[in-house]
């Protein structure tokens, strides 16, 4: 007697969504986005730009806040000292995220104070912003302080304790990672990011003075030009093809199923194709433009393309060392 087709299906959901790994992919996650986030509230709360950016502008601030978050009007208001409380808990949720203390918990109430945060002006932020807010969800749900972390540490005596987590938080960063690549670059429909636009996308881009961290104007020469068209090209296919880039790693860890494609994806190591092109590019507008954390808080998911397995593997090899 055949089985229903609708119980294989839900049988193989339960078995991806059972399936387990060391928690090392998503502690180092972890430690990269807490890292992001405490580095990005610092660089407003010590150049002392946080009145203008998140106070009300009758104290001080740049435009009228009153449409912020849900969770400021409930608690009276945006005024100055709820707005500067709210900020100095953001800060230290970042900190204990970082060390790993409080759990599920701390990843998914930090992520409720920046997104107040952000909330109250739209002007300041961006694309990283939800980066930040959608990754804390999934960690909450994914015990990433379970290694590489002080609770870890005090309870083992060893900050790389091993500890058993379920896979799925790892796919779901991975895809979310490659979903924004895939709907970031099917909203370049501008003719400059295309070959009859002769791929001047990043040579205008370096020209913006609100971006650039420096004049650019190598970027005009015979050699640098092409540099950016090869910049604008490599962009494209990265972000046009981003979840190709999640099937690889899942072909890359799945060798025993089979199959043509998957052998030929492995034999070519796409996955490490993606990610020296992903580093590149992140690297690249890290040093040439200011555009706040974005690409540290992309670059902070990367360790997904990688299982808990093959972290734990390096950073045993790493240990021993001499």
């Amino acid at each position: 007697m055949k089985r229903a087709p609708l119980k294989d299906i839900w049988d193989g959901w339960v078995a991806r969504l059972d399936a387990t790994e060391p928690a090392y992919a998503l502690a180092i996650v972890r430690i990269l986005l807490a890292l992001t986030i405490l580095t990005c509230l610092l660089s407003i709360g010590l150049s002392g730009v946080l009145p203008l950016l998140w106070h009300d502008r009758a104290h001080g601030g740049m435009r009228d806040v009153s449409g912020a978050w849900w969770l400021v009007r409930l608690l009276g208001g945006p005024k100055a000292g709820l707005v500067d409380a709210i900020y100095a808990l953001a800060v230290t949720g970042a900190s204990l995220l970082l060390l790993g203390v409080g759990g599920r918990v701390t990843p998914l109430v930090l992520g409720q104070l920046l997104l107040v945060l952000f909330s109250l002006n739209s002007s300041t932020g961006g694309g990283h912003d939800r980066v930040m807010t959608c990754a804390l969800f999934v960690l909450g749900f994914s015990g990433a302080s379970k290694t590489l972390s002080l609770p870890a540490r005090l309870a083992t005596g060893r900050w790389l304790a091993p500890a058993i987590v379920p896979s799925w938080p790892r796919w779901v960063l991975f895809y979310q990672l490659g979903l924004i690549y895939m709907s970031t670059g099917m909203q370049k429909v501008g003719s400059d990011w295309l070959p009859w636009g002769d791929f001047r996308a990043i040579y205008y881009a370096l020209q913006l003075t609100e971006w650039a961290r420096w004049e650019h104007t190598w970027a005009a020469t015979m050699w640098g030009y092409p540099l950016t068209q090869l910049g604008t090209m490599s962009t494209m296919f990265l972000e046009w093809s981003g979840l190709v880039w999640v099937l690889s790693a899942w072909f890359a860890e799945t060798p025993e199923r089979g199959g043509r494609l998957r052998a030929w994806s492995n034999r070519l190591h796409v996955r490490e194709l993606y990610l020296v092109l992903g580093l590149g590019l992140h690297v690249g507008i890290w040093v040439t433009m200011n555009v706040g954390p974005f690409s540290p808080a992309m670059l902070s998911l990367y360790p997904c393309a990688y299982g808990g397995a093959w972290w734990a593997r390096r950073l045993a090899s790493a240990r021993q060392q001499p």
